[in-house]
């Protein structure tokens, strides 16, 4: 069942950094399995980087403006959470202004919108409750022109 979400609809775009960092907290001690590469896996701690609150915030972005949210995880691979961090990173060069986003960051600002993003065995990636339309598809393609 997916969780109400952290983050108003009005309040997103005008966030700072230290203020998503600050919503983001309980949702990281929800998930401490949660990293910048997106799912620990092993059973040694994780010795990695954190999670970037500025991807966080640009994933929150695109979640809000193309996101939607069903019942049922999407086990369809366009629903995967490595692509559609890729879809995130594309829809930020396409407006000329590219931002890398990580998988950990992408499923973070998901969590933070009540997505279900569920850990299943050994994979850093996880499947989502949403609604894959032509609108995140066309940035999910890795054909789109590089804006330099």
């Amino acid at each position: 069942m997916s969780a109400a979400p952290l983050l108003p609809e009005s309040i997103a775009p005008k966030m700072t950094v230290a203020e998503m960092r600050r919503r983001a907290a309980p949702v990281l001690r929800a998930h401490p399995r949660l990293t910048a590469d997106g799912w620990h896996v092993g059973r040694a701690p994780y010795a990695g980087r954190g999670i970037d609150m500025e991807q966080v915030l640009t994933a929150v972005l695109f979640l809000r403006k193309f996101g939607r949210r069903t019942r049922n995880i999407n086990d369809k691979y366009e629903a995967n959470s490595y692509i559609l961090k890729h879809a995130v990173e594309n829809w930020t060069r396409a407006s000329g202004d590219f931002v890398y986003v990580a998988n950990g960051a992408f499923i973070l600002a998901a969590l933070m919108l009540g997505y279900d993003a569920p850990q299943r065995g050994d994979d850093r990636n996880c499947q989502l409750n949403i609604v894959v339309d032509s609108a995140i598809r066309h940035y999910a393609v890795s054909d789109l022109p590089l804006v330099q």
